[in-house]
């Protein structure tokens, strides 16, 4: 399944290089947002402002990325939550090894 997860520059490097799901606070889960397609391609329609507008909805104030992963089967994920701006939010086990797709910067 394809997620997403709004990060600093920072945080998507290191996932680029390590492909390893994990935030600066290290926590137990970390929280990612389902991208199917109709999601993708409303945030592909969207310049800059709006992205950054569209995540501020949900309490993101410091997004300079956008990573779109696919992630493999596990069972542990916490979730449906669903977000005032229609994105649902899980949370998946920090550690979580990743595929990365995309990264749309910001």
């Amino acid at each position: 399944m394809i997620y997403g997860r709004a990060m600093s520059k920072r945080e998507a490097k290191e996932l680029k290089k390590t492909h390893k799901l994990r935030d600066s606070h290290d926590g137990e889960y970390i929280p990612v947002f389902d991208s199917p397609k109709y999601i993708l391609n409303k945030i592909h329609q969207m310049n800059n402002d709006k992205i950054k507008g569209f995540f501020r909805q949900i309490g993101i104030r410091k997004l300079k990325r956008i990573v779109l992963f696919d992630v493999p089967q596990i069972d542990n994920i916490i979730g449906p939550i669903p977000q005032t701006n229609g994105l649902r939010e899980y949370k998946i086990p920090a550690g979580t090894l990743v595929e990365v797709i995309e990264t749309i910067n910001l």
